[in-house]
């Protein structure tokens, strides 16, 4: 009786081949799901971080005025372009332009942009930041001449956010239009 039940078993069936596949399909499936779930979770962190950052950094420059109070390109550990809340000072804004100049590297050793030197002083960490300042008429705010721009305009950008601050200079109301953006 034993050796007649092994030799009506089969090795190869058409049911372990069916479920072989369908297994498969499901793994394939949740592994895709996993892949695109775990890729939206690292953009929003990505943009939450982006629009933190950005927030941060327009209230620290239309807020404060720095540290230390009177800061220099030669002393500055920390850059606001205030000297009240709101009041941004002419001679601080040419300063910051300077300091985060996109192609003189004259306060660099290494050979690099100011820009590429300094932005750390902002707390951009990887990413990068442009700042156009204009009256409400859209018009460009100009000091000596050159419009008050800084930092690198967006390139390539994969997430890019944008937050706008009033605030008054000479007693004229400006925008600050800062753009944190990653490439």
């Amino acid at each position: 009786m034993l050796a007649n039940s092994r030799g009506k078993g089969q090795a190869f069936s058409l049911e372990i081949v069916i479920s072989y596949m369908i297994f498969l399909v499901i793994l394939v499936m949740i592994l895709y799901l996993w892949n695109m779930t775990t890729r939206e979770i690292m953009e929003a962190n990505t943009q939450k971080n982006i629009n933190e950052i950005s927030i941060d950094m327009a209230e620290q420059l239309v807020r404060t005025p720095g540290n230390p109070r009177n800061w220099t390109a030669d002393n500055v550990s920390t850059i606001g372009l205030a000297n009240e809340s709101r009041r941004l000072m002419r001679g601080k804004m040419v300063s910051f332009m300077h300091l985060m100049d996109t192609v003189n590297g004259s306060l660099c050793s290494d050979g690099d942009s100011n820009y590429e030197c300094n932005r750390y002083m902002m707390g951009v960490m990887a990413y990068d930041f442009y700042i156009n300042i204009t009256y409400l008429n859209k018009s460009a705010l100009e000091i000596d001449g050159t419009q008050v721009v800084i930092g690198r305009s967006p390139v390539n950008e994969t997430e890019l956010v944008t937050v706008v601050r009033a605030a008054l200079v000479n007693e004229s109301i400006v925008l600050m239009h800062l753009t944190v953006w990653d490439d």
